[in-house]
């Protein structure tokens, strides 16, 4: 007998399923039934779908997430969340936009460079200090956004050089300074 076959006759198999839990705005006692239900389906895992919720990211919607959260934890299950008001996630429904530029996404990038031991490495100080800019991401693209925002906090957080081995050293503060001032 394998495994796999002896966890699901005793009971410990793993969950497979993680159905979507629709949220409307129910009330308490209905919320409390719903997980019941999945639970007493051998169903171990949900996943919310808040959207069609009438407050969404609200009073109401964090009350409701509470009761799910509290009945899953006296049911041992687990809850993923879908994050966003609709497809593709990033847009925090509309907070993004209602709360201004300091919530934006950002990115941290890093460049690496193939070296042979006793190779010497030279570049100029605008390339070091220069941003890549990726294309458009997918919440970019979906959103027509042609001209993502541009911040002008960019700054390198730490330079390091990496051996063979995987070992890695970072770059001393005085160079590190040297390459921040010249540019």
């Amino acid at each position: 007998m394998t495994e796999k076959i002896r966890k699901v006759l005793q009971g410990e198999e793993d969950n497979y399923l993680l159905p979507f839990f629709w949220q409307h705005g129910e009330d308490e006692a209905t919320l409390r039934d719903y997980m019941h239900v999945i639970h007493d389906a051998g169903i171990r895992a949900v996943c919310l779908e808040s959207r069609p919720h009438p407050d969404f990211a609200g009073d109401g919607w964090w009350h409701d997430l509470d009761i799910i959260l509290d009945e899953a934890e006296r049911l041992g299950m687990k809850v993923w969340i879908l994050d966003d008001s609709h497809f593709p996630t990033g847009y925090a429904n509309g907070a993004v936009d209602r709360l201004g530029e300091e919530y934006c996404r950002q990115s941290i990038t890093h460049r690496a460079y193939a070296m042979k031991a006793g190779e010497t490495l030279e570049l100029p100080a605008g390339e070091v200090l220069s941003v890549p800019h990726p294309p458009l991401n997918t919440v970019q693209q979906y959103l027509k956004e042609q001209n993502p925002r541009h911040f002008d906090d960019d700054r390198i957080l730490a330079v390091y050089f990496a051996g063979e081995d995987g070992e890695t050293t970072p770059m001393a503060a005085s160079a590190a300074a040297d390459v921040r001032s010249s540019g």
